[in-house]
């Protein structure tokens, strides 16, 4: 994943596999908030997909 892909990404933080959750976060992490223009239902599906990421590691650590 080498450009911001918004839903390659939000599969890979649904993904099972860590590696593919991780690789989406470290995207996410090189990209600049101010050159990033999201639309609303944009923004709420990296939001969800972010949030049901923190879901599959809390379970994975229970």
């Amino acid at each position: 994943m080498s450009s911001f892909d918004l839903t390659r990404i939000a599969e890979s933080l649904l993904s099972t596999k860590t590696k593919s959750r991780n690789d989406a976060l470290a995207l996410l992490d090189g990209f600049q908030c101010a050159k990033l223009r999201l639309s609303s239902q944009q923004l709420a599906i990296l939001i969800t997909s972010l949030l049901k990421a923190i879901e599959i590691e809390r379970d994975a650590f229970r």
